[in-house]
C-alpha cells in the first residue's frame, strides 16, 4: 500500500487512528510525503515501513495546540491535562528515529520544520523520492536505510541503546579485519588478496558506520 501524504495536519486523535490504522494493515507500508507532512499529518507519515519524501518536502512537529478559556487555575489545568498527549506524540517519533527523549523535546518545543535530506538523516524518513534520488547515489541511501531499519527493529526489541553502540562497534571492528586478512587466491592477472576481489568487508564496514551515525 502507498500512502501520499502533503497535509497541515489536523486533529490528533484522527491522525493517531489513521496511524494506527495503517499499522495493522498485514502488508508494506509505504509512504511519500509529496510536499509537506506537519502536525498529525506527520504522525500518520511514522506508520510507513518505508518513508520516502522529497527533497524540498518537509516534515513539520510541534507539540499538541488547544483553544482555551478560563481563569489563571483553569489554564495551568490544561497545561498538565495536555502533557500525556505530547508524550503519547513523542514516543511514535521515537519509535521510528530512535532520537533520544531530550532531543525530539527540544524539537517538538521548538516546533520543528524538517527538510527532505535532514529528515532522512533524523530517521522521520528513509529515503528520497524515487527521482531525486538518483542524484543521491542509491547504494549509499540504500545501506542508511538498512542501518536505520536494523536500528529500529533492535530498539523495539528493548535492546538499550548503548548495547546497540556497543554491537555495531565490534560489527565495525570485524569488517575492518576481514579487509584487512583476506586469503590470497588464484585470479587471471596473478595472485591477489580475496578480500580486494571481494566487496562485502567493505559493503559491511559501511553499513557498520551507518549504523553508529544512526546513534550519534
Amino acid at each position: 500500500m502507498t500512502v501520499n501524504i502533503n497535509s497541515p495536519g489536523g486533529d490528533m486523535f484522527e491522525g493517531l487512528a489513521i496511524y494506527n490504522t495503517l499499522r495493522e494493515h498485514k502488508g508494506k507500508i509505504t509512504v511519500k510525503i509529496l510536499g509537506l507532512a506537519a502536525s498529525a499529518a506527520s504522525i500518520i507519515a511514522m506508520a510507513g515501513d518505508e518513508v520516502q519524501i522529497s527533497r524540498a518536502g518537509f516534515v513539520m512537529i510541534h507539540n499538541c495546540w488547544v483553544l482555551a478559556a478560563g481563569n489563571r487555575h483553569a489554564l495551568r489545568e490544561i497545561a498538565d491535562w495536555m502533557e500525556p498527549f505530547d508524550r503519547a506524540m513523542a514516543g511514535i517519533y521515537q519509535e521510528r528515529t530512535g532520537l533520544d527523549e531530550k532531543k525530539l523535546e527540544a524539537l517538538l518545543d521548538a516546533e520543528s520544520w524538517i527538510g527532505g535530506q535532514d529528515a532522512i538523516d533524523q530517521g522521520f524518513a528513509d529515503v528520497l523520492l524515487s527521482r531525486d534520488a538518483v542524484h543521491e547515489g542509491g547504494s549509499a541511501q540504500n545501506l542508511a536505510f538498512a542501518a536505520r531499519k536494523f536500528d529500529r527493529a533492535m530498539a523495539r526489541s528493548g535492546m538499550p541503546r548503548t548495547e546497540r553502540k556497543k554491537l555495531f562497534d565490534e560489527i565495525k571492528s570485524s569488517a575492518r579485519d576481514a579487509a584487512g586478512s583476506g586469503t590470497p587466491g588464484a585470479t587471471g592477472h596473478g595472485t591477489r588478496d580475496a578480500a580486494v576481489n571481494d566487496p562485502s568487508p567493505g559493503i559491511a564496514a559501511q553499513l557498520a558506520n551507518n549504523l553508529l551515525g544512526v546513534l550519534k
